[in-house]
Formats: C-alpha cells, sequence, structure tokens
C-alpha cells in the first residue's frame, strides 16, 4: 500500500489499487468503477476557463458543459459575493494580527 497525501479531513473507506507504472506525459488516471486505477491517454481532452464578476462565477468547459454559479443568498448556496465577502475578510485581518501569527497584505 501507498499512502496519498491529502488535503481533506474526511475518512474515505474505499481500497484503490495504484498502477505499476508513472504513465506518461499528458496521460491521466482513470479507474474502472471498482478501484483499480490506470494511466491512459485523454480522449476527451477539455480545457476549462473561469470568469468571476464578483456577484457570480462561470465555469466554461471547450466540451461545452458549462455551469455557472450564482451569488449566494440567505435561503440558497452560491457564490459569496465581494460585497459579502469584505467583513470576513475583516474579521479574519483582525484575527491574524491578534495572533501575530501573519501578515497582512
Amino acid at each position: 500500500m501507498v499512502p496519498l497525501k491529502t488535503e481533506m479531513k474526511t475518512q474515505i473507506l474505499e481500497e484503490l489499487t495504484l498502477p505499476t507504472s508513472t504513465g506518461t506525459n499528458g496521460q491521466v488516471l482513470t479507474t474502472d468503477g471498482s478501484g483499480v486505477l490506470s494511466f491512459e491517454d485523454n480522449a476527451t481532452g477539455t480545457d476549462l476557463t473561469a470568469t468571476a464578476d464578483g456577484t457570480s462565477l462561470t465555469v466554461e468547459s471547450s466540451s461545452g458543459n458549462n455551469v455557472a454559479l450564482p451569488a449566494a443568498t440567505t435561503s440558497a448556496w452560491g457564490i459569496m459575493s465581494d460585497e459579502d465577502k469584505q467583513p470576513l475578510l475583516n474579521l479574519l485581518g483582525m484575527k491574524r494580527l491578534r495572533d501575530k501569527k501573519f501578515l497582512i497584505h
């Protein structure tokens, strides 16, 4: 078994079988759906671009599967607007000063 480094805090109780090779440049890691991973050429390469305007975020895909994320409201999930984000950033900045562990840019 090989440990994988992740930033996730959730424990996953699935077993993955890693390939024995490192693959080649441009290949992607795929699964057979049963936890067996292998390197394959990326036949359907997709380029992604993101556009944010302060109240929404749009992720555009070269395959045409675009996603638009609206601004969050008190009753619906979404992107935090710049206006709503500023008080949070101010609070974080004050905490950093209080902790004297971080510099505010």
